[in-house]
């Protein structure tokens, strides 16, 4: 392989890394915000239509409907009409569901990778996928991290197999899950789920089927089996200071990486031990909420160049403006929302120089150009034909 090959056996692998940084960072993950509160809030079914034919659903919460159950459930709470703003208020809380900005996942769920977390680890954010929203039989959801969580179908149903889980951690709390889909939801036999419901075009338990959260059809229908269970979240705690995390990669080669910040980003150095591997510094937590925050990395370690910064985990509607030059990124007062989880991954490659801006020729230095190519071109083919 000569030097000319090899330089560009270089270039093609550096593009593809660099391709390859760009798809992982497509996951950015933003700071949801939930529905307001509404007349829907204190009951654990709303429907149209109430079906269950079977003694022993135990219902924790009010439940409201049209048309009335064959066989009423335990209900630890009011049962009847549902509030006349029930239906409004329903078509609200899924405007401000669809409304969101989600990342696109496709697949169970339990299946589902997210940044550097586990399969079926999701933090907190909002996640769509154009099909169904599912998880297998036996499968297990973890959702992790004090915040909103919002899952979306928007061609698809929401459907969960028998002995299927949803786990809170971290501080999460099923108040805060909120799901909403295009078809109907079904929950398998004997599964354990969290969150509230959206779902007009109805919404069936299976045996033994456990729900904390809410079950809301308006227009529709809820069916419950027997030996369900149906609990209203309790009171979630207020969302956390915002906290922020660096990442760093370093393409080519190693080395150390010093950075400052404002608003209670302190001083810190991170040190990659291998190149293309990202290394993540220690969690900070800002001094003060929907606050304007610059992140600036310090002159890197000699022949590194500062390729790339991305961001995850803003607040709702936040931005991260990155500024190569100055090696820094600055988060708006948005981004620094209460309960963001914001990381910022700074590349640096090894041996790389940013070229400056290519000069361009004028229409008719163009057309000079070309006459002096065609020139040339004329005198070398009459030589020829001498």
């Amino acid at each position: 392989m000569n030097a000319q090959t090899a330089r560009a056996a270089q270039a093609r692998k550096f593009v593809c890394g660099l391709a390859a940084l760009v798809l992982f960072s497509g996951a950015a993950l933003a700071q949801v915000a939930p529905p307001s509160p509404s007349s829907e809030d204190p009951f654990a079914i709303v429907s149209s239509t109430y079906t269950n034919t079977v003694a022993g659903t135990t219902i924790t919460g009010n439940v409201c409907f049209t048309t009335g159950p064959a066989v009423t459930p335990v209900v630890v709470g009011t049962i009847g009409p549902c509030p006349a703003a029930a239906g409004t208020d329903q078509n609200n809380a899924v405007a401000v569901l669809t409304s969101q900005a989600c990342t696109s996942i496709v697949g169970p769920l339990e299946g589902v990778i997210i940044g550097a977390n586990a399969p079926g680890v999701f933090p907190p954010g909002c996640y769509t996928s154009p099909g169904a929203l599912n998880i297998t039989a036996n499968g297990i959801v973890r959702l992790t991290g004090n915040g909103v969580y919002v899952f979306r179908s928007t061609g698809g149903a929401i459907t969960t197999g028998a002995n299927s889980q949803i786990v809170l951690a971290g501080g999460a709390c099923a108040g805060n899950v909120f799901w909403t889909a295009a078809g109907a939801t079904t929950l398998g036999g004997a599964s354990s789920f969290v969150g509230n419901i959206y779902d007009a075009a109805g919404i069936t338990m299976g045996l033994g089927a456990a729900l904390t959260g809410r079950a809301l059809a308006f227009g529709g229908t809820v069916t419950t089996n027997g030996a369900n269970t149906i609990t209203l979240p309790t009171a979630c705690a207020a969302l956390g200071s915002p906290t922020f995390m660096i990442t760093k990669v370093s393409n080519g080669f190693s080395g150390a990486f010093s950075f400052t910040g404002t608003n209670g980003v302190g001083p810190q150095t991170i040190t990659t031990v291998a190149a293309g591997v990202p290394v993540t510094g220690t969690p900070q937590t800002l001094t003060a909420p929907a606050t304007i925050t610059t992140i600036t990395e310090s002159t890197p370690p000699a022949n590194f160049t500062l390729t790339s910064i991305s961001c995850s985990g803003l607040g709702s509607g936040g931005t991260a403006t990155p500024n190569l030059a100055a090696r820094s990124v600055t988060l708006d007062a948005a981004a620094t929302a209460l309960g963001a989880v914001i990381g910022c991954t700074f590349t640096n490659t090894f041996g790389v120089i940013v070229p400056a801006s290519i000069p361009t020729l004028s229409e008719w230095a163009m057309i000079l150009l070309a006459g002096l190519l065609a020139f040339a071109a004329f005198v070398t083919m009459r030589k020829k034909a001498r």
